[in-house]
């Protein structure tokens, strides 16, 4: 279930090092920024 999966992905974080949750982050943070831009673009052409 989504919930077994999502507690298991808790744990795994919990047992990450720093240095590997900041790589995660970055790359969540990259692909916010790719998303907010495609966004952009998209609303742009649907006016």
């Amino acid at each position: 279930s989504v919930a077994e999966v999502a507690k298991a992905a808790g744990v795994e974080w919990g047992r990450m090092s720093a240095a590997d949750k900041t790589l995660w982050e970055q790359k969540a943070a990259d692909d916010k920024k790719r998303y907010e831009q495609e966004m952009t673009q998209y609303r742009a052409r649907q006016k």
